[in-house]
């Protein structure tokens, strides 16, 4: 607790000598909590109900030079299931003209690409079998089916991250993104994805490819997200170095609660169809969320909590 008190009296006084350089420093995350299901609980977790509960809060750096360059930098503190990890990987960035460099605790091309994550459900994901880029694969019927899960770049809550490159562009409804590390620090084990993603009134279009020296982390991604009426809809399919896997999913709203849920399937013999639903009523500066969602395993998890953005 000490020392969690003077590192935020060094942030808060360090944030006042960067307003005083004409640097804006800002803080924002979410707080989640509630409970969780599992009728499968993973190895070393006793009973198939847990507590969930997670705070995280991103500390965000920027500041614009005399010739117009935007300079920024973040880094990140979370507290879960996992103790509070202060230590994380920062990642630092220039921007100027539509184009960001950013190098560090990278985000990645696939993770950020549109539609991604859009067919979620639940307060934490539900294992977020709803993503195409996740499939069970040869894991299958072993004692970790989910070995082939997040084999891509992503910005990491709990340690160094990538430490990769990327570079963005955007312009107007066009947006292209370039990202490559090198997995585990190893010479030689290189891991390269990009995107390109296109708006046009309600819809997105997205294509993403990754390539690695890692057997299996091979992908293409195509995600199509966009309106019909009242519902927002979507569709997802990814051949993952030879698996291939496809999500549908749609939501719909009605005042404070809204209401959505998915369907997705992959072409590994004795795979399930996983599908999952879920709601968000907003309360007045939160929302109770809860899911349920059937995994491709045939095992089931649900979850239900309070969550809260600031």
């Amino acid at each position: 607790m000490k020392k969690l008190l003077l590192a935020s009296a060094a942030v808060v006084m360090t944030a006042g000598a960067a307003a005083a350089d004409n640097a804006n420093v800002n803080f924002g995350g979410y707080v989640r909590f509630g409970a969780q299901y599992n009728s499968a609980p993973p190895v070393g977790v006793t009973g198939k109900v847990t507590l969930e509960k997670r705070i995280r809060l991103n500390i965000d750096i920027s500041k614009m030079s005399d010739s117009g360059i935007e300079m920024g930098a973040r880094i990140r503190m979370q507290g879960d299931e996992n103790a509070m990890t202060a230590g994380n990987g920062a990642n630092a960035y220039v921007k100027a003209n539509g184009f960001t460099l950013r190098v560090g605790n990278i985000v990645g091309a696939i993770e950020s690409m549109p539609g991604l994550y859009a067919a979620d459900v639940g307060l934490t994901g539900l294992n977020f079998d709803d993503l195409v880029t996740n499939v069970v694969g040869a894991n299958l019927g072993t004692a970790t089916p989910y070995a082939s899960y997040w084999n891509w770049d992503a910005y990491s809550s709990t340690g160094t991250g990538s430490n990769g490159v990327e570079a963005i562009y955007t312009a107007g409804g066009f947006t292209a993104h370039l990202s490559h590390s090198t997995l585990n620090g190893v010479s030689g084990d290189n891991q390269t994805a990009g995107f390109l993603a296109y708006t046009f009134g309600d819809w997105t279009v997205a294509v993403a490819h990754q390539t690695s020296d890692t057997a299996g982390n091979k992908k293409t991604v195509l995600t199509v997200g966009g309106k019909l009426g009242d519902f927002n809809v979507g569709l997802a399919g990814a051949d993952n170095d030879g698996v291939k896997k496809y999500t549908v999913h749609g939501s719909y709203t009605m005042s404070a609660l809204t209401v959505n849920g998915y369907i997705a399937t992959e072409d590994t013999s004795g795979v399930d169809t996983s599908y999952g639903v879920g709601a968000a009523y907003d309360i007045g500066g939160a929302s109770l969320i809860g899911g349920v969602a059937k995994q491709p395993t045939g095992d089931t998890r649900a979850d239900f909590g309070i969550k809260f953005s600031f």
